[in-house]
């Protein structure tokens, strides 16, 4: 089976950001794979969209992206402890995999 993980990471060191975005090459996965073709989406990436990662530029345009996921309006019924937040990709889902990425995260 094919992994999938969505995750989120903190980058500490000097120029970490645009170090880290120099390995992701461009967002554009066909001109990755043109120009760039030792980049994580030149190896992953399939197009603009299915780029294989996303890496904010920035703090400010990480919080701008973060809040279009999280934003403060979101009202829970839940109580959030010790909780897995995963997004399983369609595919999974359409290979009929769903219930073996839930059994990992369990």
């Amino acid at each position: 089976m094919q992994s999938d993980v969505v995750t989120g990471m903190e980058l500490v060191a000097e120029n970490a950001v645009e170090s880290f975005r120099g390995l992701l090459g461009p967002t554009n996965s066909q001109e990755a794979k043109q120009m760039y073709p030792n980049t994580l989406r030149a190896h992953f990436g399939t197009d603009n969209m299915r780029n294989s990662i996303h890496a904010s530029a920035s703090s400010a345009d990480y919080q701008r992206e973060c809040s279009m996921f999280f934003s403060g309006n979101f009202n829970p019924t839940a109580a959030f402890n010790n909780c897995t937040c995963a997004i399983i990709k369609p595919h999974i889902v359409q290979d009929g995999l769903a219930g073996q990425v839930i059994d990992m995260i369990l």
